[in-house]
């Protein structure tokens, strides 16, 4: 089946980020600044005071976007309103500068008005995610995340 070409359509979007974080516990102060680490090295000497801290972070995410306008021989399913919101909670406890356990737990939910949007699965319900990793890694330039 060939559908003709859509003419005229107009998408208009919206979306944004928000997220809070704060240190909660412990010294975040060992943190070294990104791009100006030192290589990690083994030394003989006195053991320096054991540094740790524990964050925890909070974000929103927003996206919505209306497809709308087009004129075609049959009707497009694709035309409508869509929306996604991600809720997003995690917790990340740093024994030292490069190690750490990230535990986060992520909550999508999706809406509109669109056919594709009606025929997906978690239409109007929330699909939730768990996140663990652990982070051991003496290169300060690699991310776990």
């Amino acid at each position: 089946m060939t559908r003709a070409p859509l003419r005229g359509a107009r998408l208009r979007a919206t979306a944004y980020h928000v997220e809070l974080y704060g240190w909660i516990v412990g010294d975040p102060t060992f943190l070294e600044t990104l791009g100006q680490e030192p290589k990690p090295r083994l030394e003989r000497g006195p053991v320096a005071r054991r540094r740790w801290a524990l964050m925890m972070a909070l974000e929103y995410e927003h996206l919505g976007m209306t497809l709308g306008g087009a004129t075609s021989a049959s009707i497009d399913p694709t035309q409508g309103h869509y929306s996604v919101d991600t809720f997003g909670a995690g917790l990340d406890a740093w024994g030292t500068s490069h190690v750490r356990i990230t535990a986060d737990h992520v909550s999508n939910y999706i809406d509109g008005t669109s056919a594709q949007v009606r025929a997906n699965h978690f239409h109007r319900r929330a699909e939730h995610e768990v996140l663990v990793c652990l982070g051991m890694d003496p290169w300060p330039d690699s991310y776990c995340g």
